[in-house]
């Protein structure tokens, strides 16, 4: 890493491109947005690489600096704002965090408590950036993770396809991979996200997530981690297709050779291995962080009408969307017709739904192939 490319220690605006979305190409630009909130509805998209240390002066598995390298702290204790707002890291990640607090002593900021790439988080969402070569040490203190440390109160938050590295050490009191924790009546989702870190917590330790208490609301779906996947002793976090390879509860417990290699597409079920994961010899990882990202294609999906196909003549019909298709097998199709489909066929969202159990994402509106008993033979 040249030293122009690492972090001076100082903060800089982003770059505004308007309507709200702003671009982040250093690491003094990710310190001011991080710093000073973000903004409500802001979106931050990260351009490249962030270096906040030299990766090879500091020892990441003990926190131990090199004589003579003045290591810079990622935020000061007691001098943080909430972050609300969005960062997509693009592919992006972020080296060099370090964070290391061990005097434990409470400033009377509440906001302080947390500790990670965004320490609190308020309203937004997190998607596509990972964290490695890090060390994240919050003494004593919640509520510490690679990506969100936590939110209290009235957080509401998504993170979705981000990673903690192999090189990442998180200690502290409530501890996570992803996100440490936080409480009522907060609500934080996590979705198709991984955790390779080292943990340390004095309270509770979980790879995706550390605690959730007070009844709040936090969930994982298609997530796996090398620890268990919560630490939670207040309640548990709802889980969907998450798995851990250190027996806890609520994730699927498998060993860690399961999810290695080709094996990882047979043992993570509920993984899209097509367009989200990637199996590689070691651990799956996402596609977002490498160059082989497949687009999901841009496709019509059934509006749940029927429409006539179009007739070519003698018999022969051509077959363009959902719909015609619906007409031809809910009318019985016509004995001795032909029926040519001539594009892909897409019923409802791909993404909307799991499909090794069927469950349907809130929200959205699942269209069924057929009225049972309103069907002609065909």
């Amino acid at each position: 890493v040249e030293t122009e490319e690492i972090w001076d220690g100082t903060t800089a605006k982003p770059v505004d491109k308007g309507n709200g979305v702003y671009e982040i190409s250093t690491p003094e630009q990710l310190a001011y947005v991080i710093s000073t909130g973000g903004g409500e509805g802001n979106t931050y998209n990260l351009t490249a690489d962030i270096y906040l240390n030299d990766t090879q002066k500091v020892n990441w598995a003990t926190g131990e600096v090199v004589t003579g390298y003045k290591v810079k702290s990622w935020y000061t204790k007691g001098k943080l704002e909430p972050f609300n707002g969005n960062i997509n890291g693009n592919g992006h990640t972020v080296y060099g965090l370090y964070y290391k607090d061990t005097d434990g002593n409470q400033p009377s900021d509440s906001w302080a408590m947390g500790a990670g790439l965004v320490p609190y988080m308020g309203k937004g969402a997190i998607k596509n950036i990972g964290v490695d070569y890090s060390y994240i040490y919050n003494y004593d203190m919640f509520s510490t993770a690679a990506i969100v440390g936590g939110g209290h109160g009235t957080i509401d938050a998504i993170i979705e396809q981000c990673y903690a590295g192999q090189n990442v050490t998180v200690k502290g009191y409530d501890v996570g991979g992803i996100a440490g924790g936080g409480v009522s009546p907060g609500s934080v989702v996590i979705t198709n996200c991984y955790s390779l870190a080292t943990l340390e917590g004095e309270n509770c330790v979980g790879g995706i997530i550390g605690t959730s208490w007070q009844n709040a609301i936090w969930s994982a779906e298609n997530c796996f981690t090398i620890n268990k996947a919560t630490g939670s002793t207040w309640q548990s976090a709802a889980f969907t297709n998450v798995y851990e390879t250190v027996d806890g509860a609520g994730a699927n417990f498998v060993s860690e050779d399961a999810i290695k290699g080709d094996g990882a597409a047979t043992t993570l079920a509920g993984f899209d291995f097509t367009y989200t994961w990637k199996i590689t010899d070691s651990y799956p990882i996402l596609r977002v962080f490498t160059d082989e990202i497949i687009e999901v294609p841009d496709y019509e999906i059934w509006s749940g009408n029927t429409q006539a196909p179009v007739d070519k003549g003698n018999g022969v019909y051509e077959i363009n969307n959902a719909e015609q298709l619906a007409y031809v097998i809910s009318t019985g199709g016509g004995e001795g017709n032909t029926y040519n489909i001539v594009n892909d066929i897409y019923l409802n969202d791909l993404t909307m739904i799991d499909w090794a159990t069927g469950e349907v994402a809130t929200g959205y509106k699942v269209k069924s192939w057929y009225t049972k008993g309103k069907l002609e033979p065909f």
